[in-house]
């Protein structure tokens, strides 16, 4: 399948991040807080395998979490520089149709994900997932989406 046609797949349900196998179907998606969902999920052990993570926007969370899960494509909108840096290190195959700075919050596109920024000033897949894990590993920490202003 083209990146075109697996970017469509992924996220033709409304989804932000999409777990696609290689016969081009979608076995796992969430349409929120794609970087707090999956690596709940994940740590809660309810992440099939699958052969290509898509996304919405990607950076250096999703990259990091697509790794762990050992996928061998990626495919998203936008493209963050840490997401970049890390795809590329890791000698992936990956397709964005567009690069941004740092990937935004999914609950105010105003504001940058604080997850993003977090992980971009790290340097190893290891540490990135250190803290991935202690952020969601517990209820107090939600989401990767920043707090509303009242």
């Amino acid at each position: 399948m083209t990146n075109e046609e697996l970017l469509e797949i992924g996220t033709a349900d409304g989804a932000l991040v999409a777990l696609v196998s290689e016969a081009g179907e979608v076995v796992w998606s969430a349409q929120k807080s794609p970087a707090g969902t999956i690596v709940k999920a994940m740590l809660a052990n309810e992440v099939p395998d699958a052969y290509a993570l898509v996304a919405t926007q990607l950076g250096a969370a999703l990259s990091t979490v697509g790794s762990k899960l050992g996928v061998k494509r990626y495919a998203c909108r936008q493209l963050s520089k840490p997401g970049r840096r890390f795809l590329e290190a890791a000698d992936v195959e990956f397709y964005a149709e567009e690069d941004i700075e740092l990937v935004k919050s999914s609950k105010d596109p105003s504001k940058v994900c604080p997850v993003e920024a977090a992980l971009s000033e790290m340097e190893t897949a290891e540490e990135m997932w250190a803290f991935l894990e202690k952020k969601f590993s517990s209820e107090e920490n939600p989401s990767c989406s920043v707090p509303w202003a009242k």
